[in-house]
């Protein structure tokens, strides 16, 4: 680890860059029986110490040290639900449905689904509650109606 530290500095020196210690993070990843056993709070790099943190952001995926994606799964159906209920309104109002600043971050948001390899039924389920939202909103569905074959059949969407 030191070794790989080392080379890490030196490659920085060499391209004149420098570690901005504010925005660097160090997360261990493993079980949590493996990851109960470490100790270490800091780790060095030359004269920077960086914070060893629980979480990280990776390419918009919220990474957590046992990866099992309940952080990242919560936050994106947080905001994905936020869209949708803007969405909902602007249909209701008579506006466009699918305006670009509403199904952008959408997008966006099921591109990290991907991600989510072997996760937990449990993550997994608000997801699937999301997407089947999305399905009433878009067929003007109510609350309690049955949309799987909706879903399968008109909208050619797979599940979650």
């Amino acid at each position: 680890m030191r070794s790989c530290l080392g080379d890490i500095g030196w490659w920085m020196c060499a391209n004149r860059l420098k570690l901005n210690q504010d925005k660097t993070q160090f997360i261990w990843l493993g079980t949590l029986h493996r990851l109960s056993k470490l100790r270490l709070l800091t780790i060095t790099l030359g004269v920077v110490n960086i914070k060893i943190s629980t979480q990280a952001m990776c390419l918009g995926v919220l990474l957590d040290s046992a990866l099992t994606f309940a952080l990242h799964v919560r936050r994106l159906s947080g905001k994905s639900f936020y869209r949708l209920r803007q969405m909902n309104t602007a249909r209701k109002s008579r506006k466009m449905l699918l305006q670009p600043r509403y199904t952008r971050s959408l997008r966006v948001g099921w591109t990290t689904v991907s991600v989510l390899h072997r996760v937990s039924a449990a993550n997994v389920q608000p997801l699937q509650n999301l997407l089947n939202t999305a399905a009433r909103i878009i067929m003007r569905k109510r609350k309690f109606d049955h949309i799987i074959t909706d879903v399968r059949d008109r909208l050619h969407w797979l599940p979650v």
